[in-house]
């Protein structure tokens, strides 16, 4: 998903300048080093300089990396957003309640962290990497074999370590992501009772919510621990490992320890990078298992489908103009071959009948028609702060006034007083000179 992303191809480029410059850096302060244990500090002077300069360059090169890394997020988000919806593809067996809630709370919550933090991890995780093996390079030319195996021995447990907890990572990364959406799904039902229920009833679902709350923080502080447990034991043996050696080895020479005590900010700062390597890459294991989450979505999401060719149909479809019944499978072949290409027709049905289903079905049909559902609004931002029933008449004036082919309008009526109810019949009554529309109502007629 966003390996051709060429905002991440740059800053990864950026990322391989900077650490090459941050590396010369180190290189250049050890032979400043080499040359005051020398004496020499004409020389000296000259790699200090040098030193400085090329530093500078590295963090100028870091900021403008930091700039392409945000424009890589951004690029992804907008790229997964349009990767969902092409996913589910306006199929009509996944326009339910439920899926609903699930793809706003995942769309407005975990999908945007879980990119970022990918993303962000795997450039980090990369710069991280490199620097480790330049600092191993520049160790090598200036302090010599002895020194630099003792460091990439202590780089090898980190990775020993890492091996060990992978599949707990995993397991963590697919815990913590559903306890989130579990939680982002129900706080539709926590402002509900919040505000409509009794108060007793407020309680228990306060008290349900702060329970998953509670687990999810559970299972943070699970992976948080794991996480420190793995990476904090190979940086105590490096140490162990690197003070042992220079000890054992009684170096002796001036440029040795010139050399030594010129890099030792930079030995510090490798014993760092070993530490954030094995953070990183746990988590860069955690936010796999995740991103594969982001896309398999759809696998999280329940399609509801009726099978009308396995079941009868319950439904009666009315012609309004003509005052007769035509059966619906009948109704949805002329509808296909465009035999029925205007008037107003009405499906009736007892409850669970399926007629929100059939028209749904209609839709899957014909891409180019309405489907309006009294639970829809198409206009967003400018009926947010009006009441139910005037959102709803504002998003049926909105549909009529576009004079297209085909409208679907299930329970239109509901949460229309009776003077609206009339005004949006009326529009419909002119609508139908020219197009199709069927209805399902919410009122007894």
């Amino acid at each position: 998903m966003i390996t051709n992303n060429k905002y991440t191809i740059i800053s990864l480029s950026l990322i391989t300048t900077q650490q090459v410059s941050i590396a010369a850096s180190t290189w250049l302060i050890a032979k400043a080093g080499i040359s005051v244990a020398e004496l020499n500090f004409y020389a000296a002077t000259r790699f200090v300089v040098y030193f400085f300069l090329c530093a500078l360059s590295g963090y100028l090169i870091s900021s403008i990396a930091q700039i392409f890394t945000t424009l890589s997020i951004n690029h992804s988000i907008k790229n997964y957003y349009q990767f969902v919806f092409n996913r589910l593809d306006s199929q009509q067996k996944y326009n339910t309640r439920d899926n609903k809630d699930k793809t706003f709370a995942w769309l407005s919550g975990e999908s945007n962290q879980t990119l970022e933090e990918f993303i962000k991890c795997h450039l980090e995780l990369y710069s991280t990497y490199l620097g480790v093996i330049l600092t191993l390079i520049v160790f090598w030319l200036t302090l010599g074999p002895t020194y630099s195996i003792a460091c990439a021995l202590g780089l090898m447990l980190s990775f020993l370590s890492l091996l060990l907890f992978k599949e707990s990572f995993k397991k963590s990364g697919k815990e913590i992501q559903n306890s989130k959406l579990n939680i982002n799904s129900c706080l539709d039902v926590l402002w509900n009772n919040h505000y409509c229920a009794p108060e007793n009833q407020k309680n228990n679902e306060s008290k349900k919510h702060f329970k998953r709350l509670q687990h999810f923080f559970d299972l943070n502080a699970k992976y948080t621990s794991l996480e420190q447990l793995a990476t904090s034991a190979p940086i105590t043996l490096s140490i162990i490992i690197i003070v042992s050696t220079i000890i054992l080895t009684g170096e002796q020479e001036a440029s040795f320890y010139g050399a030594l005590v010129a890099v030792l900010p930079r030995s510090l700062q490798f014993f760092a990078y070993v530490h954030d390597l094995n953070i990183m890459s746990s988590r860069a294991i955690l936010l796999r298992s995740k991103h594969q989450e982001l896309i398999h979505f759809q696998n999280k999401l329940t399609p509801f489908e009726v099978d009308f060719t396995s079941t009868p149909y319950n439904l009666v479809i009315e012609d309004l103009e003509r005052r007769q019944t035509i059966q619906p499978d009948d109704f949805m072949e002329r509808v296909i071959q465009k035999k029925i290409n205007k008037g107003r027709y009405r499906i009736t049905g007892k409850n669970g009948s399926g007629k929100t289903s059939y028209l749904k079905q209609i839709k899957t049909l014909l891409p180019n028609a309405w489907l309006y559902q009294s639970s829809i609004d198409f206009l967003g931002k400018k009926t947010r702060s009006n009441s139910t029933g005037e959102v709803q008449l504002k998003n049926l004036e909105y549909i009529l006034d576009r004079n297209d082919d085909f409208l679907l309008l299930d329970e239109w009526d509901a949460n229309l007083d009776h003077s609206n109810t009339q005004k949006i019949d009326s529009l419909i009554k002119k609508h139908i000179q020219t197009s199709l529309v069927v209805e399902v109502l919410h009122k007894l007629q």
